[in-house]
């Protein structure tokens, strides 16, 4: 097992004769998506084109299994751009991400002696084939509490012509006093200073979200505003088709106080009052049909 994590980590730094150095003088290797068998020079070759065609591509676990007897099983996804001519396909630009798996052998030096490795490669050709799919746009999401489904409507706009980056504006419909216990007296629809999405991979995005919480109090010059917390949200999601996404992430939740100079941050070195883990599931907002009135009605 401390072999295959050694093997996983070279792999990831790119270092083709680092790498190397893993093999054993009489490795073979399976490729799966294009039946054949290479040896260790090939192995180290196709590797080689790999990178050129991916430099930045990282293996990243996700089950691993010790099969005993030096056997390895390791189950991971791939995140890398396509930025070289690989297969005859030149480059795009586009991200990929595809999940593979491969089934090892070390010896008692920690040598790889033979591997078996399979993945989807037409998902990976239509992945450098075809743009991601676009975020731009207006997304309705629902997002489950205990007090029912809280719904919301969030606006993307890319940031670079890339399309990597979008700034958010987000809007909640229906009014829930979900954080009363943090902020006693609020107003239950916070106000939101919007979001910044980046792309992570095909399809696949990080978030973060700042808003605010206030509530009205009178004074002597009347009803005012006043803000009674702050909170971020730090999201993960993927968009599951062209129109639908889902997506997980915590709400860190601060008060007024924490943020003593009014910047509307938090102060630098305040920890949260409270961590709250949220999900919800999005649908972008398309045509839909309209009604046909019933005559005489």
């Amino acid at each position: 097992m401390d072999a295959d994590l050694e093997y996983i980590n070279r792999w990831n730094e790119h270092d083709i004769t680092y790498i190397a150095k893993m093999y054993h003088a009489d490795m073979t290797v399976f490729i799966g998506p294009f039946g054949m068998t290479v040896d260790r020079n090939q192995a180290t070759a196709m590797n080689e084109i790999y990178f050129a065609a991916f430099p930045d591509i990282q293996l990243e676990p996700i089950r691993r299994i010790d099969m005993t007897e030096g056997w390895v099983l390791t189950e991971y996804v791939t995140n890398a751009t396509h930025q070289g001519d690989y297969m005859g396909v030149p480059a795009s630009g586009y991200p990929t991400g595809i999940r593979a798996v491969w089934l090892a052998h070390y010896d008692a030096d920690g040598l790889l002696t033979e591997m078996s490795f399979y993945y989807d490669n037409l998902t990976l050709i239509n992945q450098m084939m075809t743009a991601p799919w676009p975020l731009d746009g207006i997304w309705v999401s629902t997002v489950p509490t205990p007090l029912g489904n809280l719904v919301m409507t969030t606006t993307y706009v890319a940031q670079d012509a890339a399309k990597t980056r979008y700034s958010g504006s987000l809007d909640e419909i229906n009014a829930m006093p979900l954080l009363a216990e943090i902020y006693p007296g609020a107003d239950p629809t916070p106000k939101w200073a919007g979001g910044q999405a980046e792309q992570v991979g095909r399809n696949k995005y990080e978030a973060t979200y700042l808003g605010y919480s206030t509530k009205i109090v009178e004074s002597e010059i009347g009803k005012t505003t006043e803000f009674a917390g702050l909170f971020t949200i730090k999201a993960y999601f993927e968009l599951l088709d062209p129109d639908h996404l889902q997506g997980h992430g915590t709400g860190s939740y601060y008060l007024a106080s924490q943020d003593a100079d009014r910047d509307g941050f938090p102060d630098e070195g305040q920890a949260p009052v409270a961590c709250v883990p949220w999900e919800w599931t999005g649908r972008r907002l398309t045509a839909m049909p309209g009604c046909t009135p019933i005559s005489g009605q």
